[in-house]
């Protein structure tokens, strides 16, 4: 059984994952995702263009979107490190719907949720 600090490293490393096997750019608006992305980011694994923080009336501080541009060479090199020390790792996750977008950039960009590709 995985402590809360593993569980956590682990979601940002299948976060990683399913990136890595995507189109970019990819944007991210799931608090939860935008906190593992802040930690990819961190550490060199990706790289992203975060919003500004906002600050709500309520107190709370967020931050609204991220776009991921792309994995890093550090990033590859962690999910390789991953696959071959812990084989099935991270393809035994089970899929979540992510709340990323795909974009194409330029005039007549087209958004695209996951499935609907």
């Amino acid at each position: 059984m995985l402590n809360q600090r593993e569980q956590r490293l682990l979601a940002g490393l299948r976060l990683l994952d399913a990136i890595s096997q995507g189109t970019y750019p990819r944007v991210f608006t799931e608090p939860v995702e935008i906190e593992q992305l802040l930690g990819l980011h961190a550490a060199g694994l990706v790289k992203a263009t975060f919003d500004p923080l906002v600050h709500e009336r309520s107190g709370v501080n967020r931050i609204p979107r991220v776009v991921v541009s792309g994995v890093t060479q550090e990033g590859w090199a962690t999910l390789v490190q991953m696959q071959r020390r812990f084989p099935g790792s991270l393809s035994r996750a089970t899929p979540r719907r992510s709340s990323a977008r795909r974009t194409k950039a330029g005039p007549g960009s087209t958004v695209s949720r996951p499935g609907n590709a």
